[in-house]
């Protein structure tokens, strides 16, 4: 359906880009992999260069969002709920967060929407009967936004 094109399973994502013009020493970096929707990783991150000073230790990179094994995602990312969605916002100050919500558009509530439903769809391998309704309410209620 149109929420699964929209995010697509989970893959791998390389938060520091493996491509040949970027950063191929740390492409089987553990710490440098993670999942991701198809949607965030090939859609809205792309090959986009997510170190802003580099260096040959991994974990000594500087990166410009918020790197989910290294950084305390609560100092630069919090949860606000506002006429009963939740909204994703970055903290006061926060570079990194401020640009993690910009790159993944995680200031969509929409989308924010699409990816939970997605999951959970997933995670509860809910039966054909709920697959349509849930397939149903997307459409209807959040297409249109």
């Amino acid at each position: 359906g149109l929420h699964e094109e929209h995010c697509g399973g989970l893959e791998r994502e390389h938060i520091a880009p493996k491509g040949t013009d970027s950063y191929p020493q740390f492409m089987f970096e553990p710490e440098n992999l993670c999942l991701a929707c198809h949607h965030c990783n090939v859609d809205l991150k792309r090959e986009e260069d997510t170190i802003s000073r580099t260096s040959s230790v991994y974990k000594k990179n500087k990166f410009t969002i918020v790197h989910p094994y290294l950084d305390d995602f609560a100092k630069h990312i919090e949860f606000a709920i506002k006429d009963g969605d939740v909204l994703i916002i970055s903290k006061p100050r926060s570079k990194k967060g401020k640009k993690t919500i910009e790159l993944f558009e995680l200031d969509s509530t929409t989308k924010t929407f699409k990816r939970s439903a997605l999951l959970i769809k997933k995670e509860l391998k809910i039966k054909d009967k709920y697959d349509a309704m849930l397939e149903a309410a997307l459409n209807e209620k959040y297409i249109k936004a």
